[in-house]
């Protein structure tokens, strides 16, 4: 999941700078990142983060394709 998470992470931070204010929302989240550790709770924060980033995607997407919402 690390390297998932970077990966969306980035591709956050991309498409903030590539289309600025598309999705503002993503840029909060991506700057509120957790630190990455081998606890648990680290672990649980990070699980929780990338949810947040991937439920706040789905929304900006949905968004896109429909103005309305």
């Amino acid at each position: 999941m690390p390297s998932m998470s970077r990966r969306r992470a980035q591709s956050a931070t991309n498409l903030q700078q590539t289309h600025p204010g598309y999705c503002s929302e993503l840029a909060t989240i991506v700057r509120d990142r957790p630190a990455t550790g081998e606890t648990k709770s680290t672990f649980d924060a990070q699980n929780n983060w990338y949810n947040r980033l991937s439920d706040q995607w789905v929304h900006c997407e949905a968004r896109a394709a429909d103005p309305t919402k």
